[in-house]
């Protein structure tokens, strides 16, 4: 994330504000694997038991860093978030 303009524009953001240190630790040793409206990010730093890298997705709009296990849990649940967004279109 911190060798992408987008990633390092986040990080100064954030740098800049009091208190956000521990998310700033964070950007700059994440792998970016995916991005649109929100990152999701690869984290070297936490491996399971498993083997597997801690995952994040991060919503830039809110603020909020969401922390997932494993790829595979970050996975799942942006795929059962698309199902729930079906559902509400269905219903409309």
């Amino acid at each position: 994330m911190r060798d992408s303009d987008v990633g390092t524009r986040v990080i100064e953001t954030y740098d800049s504000i009091p208190g956000n240190e521990d998310d700033v630790q964070l950007f700059r040793r994440p792998i970016e694997i995916a991005r649109g409206e929100d990152f999701r990010l690869l984290d070297p730093t936490g491996v399971g038991p498993d083997g597997e890298w801690a995952a994040y997705e991060f919503a830039p709009k809110y603020g909020d860093t969401t922390k997932y296990p494993s790829f595979s849990a970050l996975f799942h649940s942006a795929y059962a978030d698309m199902g729930e967004d079906q559902d509400e279109e269905d219903m409309d």
